[in-house]
């Protein structure tokens, strides 16, 4: 081999070992910002699920109270009011949303 072939045999390795290290370099940061954003997401999702065990607990507590306080006007005599539903209004579609461009809202009876 003369000295030209050796050195493009040099530099071809040289090059090719800087790109796979230029390539695990990305790779590695990419994983890095992955593994990030992964725990990011399970810490909110940490966080929804207390919230939430958080109002069951509470919705529970303000059950057995309101429970309580109709077991204690029974008891007493007084007339338990039966519990109220809650109503829900939909908005509908005005003119205004008509000229503005948005098409009425479509209901989806279940």
């Amino acid at each position: 081999m003369n000295d030209a072939t050796s050195m493009a045999l040099i530099g071809a390795l040289l090059g090719a070992l800087a790109a796979g290290g230029l390539i695990w370099w990305q790779s590695q940061r990419r994983l890095k910002e992955a593994a990030l954003r992964v725990e990011h997401l399970e810490q909110a999702r940490h966080q929804a699920v207390q919230h939430t065990s958080q109002a069951r607990r509470q919705i529970e507590q303000l059950q057995k109270e309101n429970g309580e306080l109709r077991h204690l006007l029974a008891r007493n005599g007084q007339a338990v009011p039966p519990p109220k539903a809650i109503a829900v209004e939909i908005p509908t579609s005005s003119d205004d949303d008509k000229a503005a461009g948005f098409a009425p809202t479509q209901l989806i009876q279940r």
